[in-house]
């Protein structure tokens, strides 16, 4: 038994997470199992939410802090699509990102087009105050959207 040891990189893990994605940051009032339909019923999604995805933020004391994640692939190898939620009482997955309070993730090998069609699509959403695209390279906390 040799004496080598193996180390997991991660930065290059997140890079790879990332390469061929871009996020709409949403901000609007509506719960998240809401947009999820109204996403659902505008584009012909089928949103379903990934519980062993779910997000638990660390919290003070014995609370639960959990942040759903819902997930749609296209068919035919198409674009995927992870929808986070980013706050839940005064928890925030993303802290840098105050005034959003949904993500969705892009993920194609095209992601600039789909997204931006994506964010002029959902503009079109009752109570969406804001659609906008995000590079997950400009974000400090982008391993939080790790699932």
């Amino acid at each position: 038994m040799s004496g080598t040891r193996l180390s997991l990189n991660v930065a290059e893990m997140e890079d790879e997470f990332f390469e061929d994605s871009l996020l709409l940051g949403i901000a609007c009032t509506t719960p998240v199992y809401r947009l999820c339909f109204q996403i659902n019923q505008l584009l012909g999604f089928d949103f379903v939410r990934a519980t062993k995805l779910d997000i638990e933020l660390p919290t003070k004391g014995n609370k639960e802090c959990i942040l759903p994640v819902f997930q749609y692939a296209a068919p035919y190898n198409g674009p995927r699509y992870t929808l986070y939620q980013l706050k839940v009482a005064n928890h925030r997955l993303l802290p840098e990102l105050k005034t959003l309070d949904y993500l969705i993730m892009v993920q194609s090998s095209f992601p600039e087009e789909i997204t931006y069609n994506l964010a002029q699509q959902i503009r079109q959403i009752p109570n969406i105050q804001l659609a906008k695209i995000i590079n997950p390279f400009d974000l400090k906390k982008r391993n939080n959207l790790l699932v």
